[in-house]
């Protein structure tokens, strides 16, 4: 399981590490809302302060690192890359985020990351079953036609069929690639704020919206699911392990 991190959670630092502390969590993703050097001196610092190794992956998100033209882009880009590389941090996960510029894109960083491919760098890429499968399965097979990715994170959502068919296509051409679905905490600041204002790419029922009840039990349904197709789970939203075991 590997637990979501954002900005609002390092802003009380000792109780993040309490936290990770006390659920002995081995894995973390770091959320890309601040400039791209911070969340890599974030997981230093993470690292630095628990008494067991913990797997860390940075997103890069490129509408938060939006520049006007492509060679800007790619500048940053690399220049986050080398960064990573320096400090040893070998996971990230590169999004696109609906950019304020699209001309550069994740697929576009990922040709762009192929030059770093010797440097011990592991990618993963963002993947929506619950959009129009057909683009979406051709703009995934074209990440992973990269040859640098190694790791495919499903966007959240709840509608459990195409879910389904996104894990079993996923197992089908990309077997040997790590999978993770991904679910809302419904305990969490974040679930409000969905219901205030839904984000982008992200879908979910009424039913899951209606309650923090009845949306855990959607989760269960869809952490079964991940379980049955050999995929971890990815939580958005800090939650104590208990709750979902």
């Amino acid at each position: 399981m590997v637990h979501e991190i954002t900005n609002k959670d390092f802003a009380d630092f000792d109780s993040l590490i309490n936290f990770l502390k006390s659920n002995t969590v081995k894995s973390i993703s770091i959320a890309n809302k601040s400039p791209e050097d911070e969340n890599i001196l974030k997981a230093m610092k993470i690292k630095k302060k628990l008494n067991f190794d913990v797997d860390i992956n940075i997103v890069y998100s490129i509408r938060v690192n939006g520049v006007k033209t492509i060679s800007l882009a790619v500048q940053k880009w690399e220049r986050f890359l080398i960064e990573a590389i320096h400090y040893n941090q070998k996971k990230i996960l590169v999004v696109s985020g609906n950019p304020k510029y699209p001309k550069f894109r994740s697929l576009t960083a990922l040709n762009y990351a192929k030059k770093f491919e010797n440097y011990g760098l592991s990618f993963g890429v963002a993947f929506n079953p619950f959009l129009n499968l057909e683009e979406e399965y051709k703009l995934l097979k074209q990440k992973l036609d990269t040859g640098i990715v190694s790791r495919i994170y499903f966007q959240l959502g709840d509608d459990f069929l195409h879910l389904k068919k996104g894990l079993h296509f996923c197992n089908k051409y990309f077997p040997n690639t790590e999978k993770f679905v991904s679910v809302l905490n419904p305990t969490s600041p974040l679930f409000n704020s969905f219901k205030r204002r839904p984000w982008n790419g992200v879908r979910f029922s009424e039913k899951f919206l209606k309650s923090s009840t009845d949306a855990t039990k959607i989760n269960n349904q869809i952490i079964r699911i991940a379980n049955e197709n050999n995929a971890e789970i990815y939580v958005t939203g800090l939650v104590s392990l208990k709750n979902y075991l």
